[in-house]
């Protein structure tokens, strides 16, 4: 017994030194580990060096989009071609760090017949070409590009090999090359903001050393709110141009409407504005100053700062309170009829009465409250009662209606008509007037009905069938396919005693 656990333990260990002698002896001593090419290293033949970019001033770039070319104008980059704009400095600036700090793996070919597969040739390859003053330096192809890069100067053929990938980052069309800004600054920075409709001044705003807004020209109505300005300020600052538009000849048919133009003046002195046109799908069209394109924006994200007439500075919310301020909520939502209530600002809501009768959802409820509390019933557009306008909005006193009692008494309600089609495509409006408010009209946003004029489903807690077989968790003491034993914590050890 002895003799056999001493070879038991031995045996391993031979067996591990005749497999390492047998590697050792038998293995190929020609083979060695992929190297930089010598040569070409130690010349330092690259394709593109940080010596190369010093004082470039001019780049031209061929991509799968076309044909860019930019130029850097008393250290501004312009994009000049094919449409001309002030370029994104901090996008060439990056690209210039990005090309000044590659790296070179290997040599990978010097054969024109592998041009193609690499994509390095004139017809397939990234075309870059560096200029400066005046001066072309380098024309640089680039190829294949994911986790690495290929490159090859124009007149060698030496294809090589960078570590990370730089294509992608010259693949950009005229809007991935401009800047696509159209003001730049900070809010507290902000001096004055006006409104001009077809060159005619409507409302000229000024912003205090407090940040509060003052009405220097236009028309103020009773409901002023200088939170509509700081909005329209703030998205001013924010906007961005999505697309271009290059039908330079045909300018005239995209201001139909007319022109609207919102300048911004910074402390400074600079100012920022564009011209806004019509509006087609979801875009809208806009003029900036020294560029003959237009530049087209998402209609919502302009809105805001649009401010046309009085009722625009007013307040669009239609119901201000705290959450635990309301006591009473009724309705009659889309063919849902319901009242419910609660005692205080601590008990949950009680179903009153309705066309059905359900459960209020304790957590719906809180969700629909707090959005209440957070101005969420609020409409996107307020205008001026009009007989002929109200005899088409389906408002009647049959209509669908919302109202919202407090603890203190006080009273929302607000009727919902007919719904039409929004600002823009994609997008709807419905009919609204409120309790209190008669002489105005208000268009609310589908969604927004939606969430404050709720159905059923909305509030109402899930129904759960009481003779629905509830489901069973897994036992998972049991595979399928095979028995479990029927006494699995039982252990029995044969041929002694075990109690039982």
């Amino acid at each position: 017994m002895k003799t056999n656990k001493i070879f038991k333990t031995v045996l391993p260990f031979i067996i591990l030194v005749v497999l390492s002698g047998g590697i050792y002896f038998l293995w190929p001593k020609d083979i060695k580990p992929p190297t930089l090419n010598d040569k070409n290293s130690s010349d330092g033949d690259y394709p593109l060096t940080a010596a190369d970019l010093k004082d470039v001033d001019k780049l031209e770039v061929k991509n799968i989009h076309g044909n860019f070319r930019l130029e850097k104008i008393n250290g501004t980059w312009f994009l000049t071609s094919p449409i001309k704009s002030v370029a994104s400095q901090r996008r060439l600036n990056a690209m210039l760090l990005k090309l000044s700090g590659i790296r070179y793996s290997m040599m990978i070919s010097d054969s024109p017949k592998t041009f193609r597969t690499y994509k390095v040739d004139d017809k397939n390859a990234l075309r870059l070409k560096i200029f400066s003053k005046g001066k072309m330096k380098k024309t640089i192809y680039i190829g294949k590009s994911r986790k690495f890069s290929l490159i090859r100067q124009k007149s060698s053929n030496s294809v090589w090999q960078l570590k990370g990938a730089i294509r992608q980052v010259f693949v950009l069309d005229s809007i991935g090359w401009i800047e696509p800004r159209v003001a730049e600054g900070k809010y507290k920075d902000v001096k004055t903001f006006s409104i001009f409709r077809n060159e005619k001044q409507l409302y000229e705003f000024s912003r205090g050393p407090k940040g509060d807004w003052k009405v220097l020209k236009g028309d103020v109505p009773e409901d002023f709110t200088s939170d509509n300005i700081r909005h329209g300020v703030m998205d001013f600052l924010n906007l961005k141009i999505q697309r271009i538009n290059n039908d330079v000849n045909g300018k005239e048919k995209y201001f139909k409407s007319g022109r609207v133009k919102a300048v911004l003046t910074m402390n400074s002195g600079k100012t920022f504005q564009f011209i806004s046109g019509d509006t087609i799908g979801q875009y809208i069209n806009i003029e900036i100053p020294e560029v003959t394109w237009l530049g087209e924006i998402f209609a919502r994200n302009v809105r805001n700062t649009l401010i046309l007439d009085k009722y625009d500075l007013m307040n669009g919310v239609m119901w201000q309170g705290n959450k635990d301020d309301i006591n009473e909520i009724s309705g009659s939502c889309r063919g849902f009829e319901f009242k419910m209530s609660r005692k205080d600002p601590k008990s949950g809501f009680k179903y009153v009465k309705g066309n059905i009768s359900f459960s209020p959802s304790p957590a719906k409820m809180k969700s629909y409250t707090k959005n209440l509390a957070a101005k969420g019933f609020h409409v996107e557009k307020i205008i001026e009662h009009n007989d002929d306008i109200y005899s088409n909005s389906g408002l009647s006193p049959e209509s669908d209606f919302i109202e919202i009692k407090k603890f203190n008494g006080e009273r929302t309600r607000c009727q919902f008509g007919k719904e039409i089609q929004g600002d823009m495509k994609g997008y709807f409006w419905t009919w609204t007037q409120c309790e209190g408010k008669e002489k105005l009209l208000f268009k609310i946003e589908r969604e927004v009905l939606y969430r404050i004029c709720p159905d059923k489903k909305s509030i109402s807690a899930d129904f759960v069938d009481p003779e629905t077989i509830p489901k069973m968790k897994l036992d998972k003491g049991a595979v399928p396919g095979k028995i479990r034993k029927p006494f699995p914590d039982i252990k029995v050890k044969f041929g002694k005693k075990t109690g039982y």
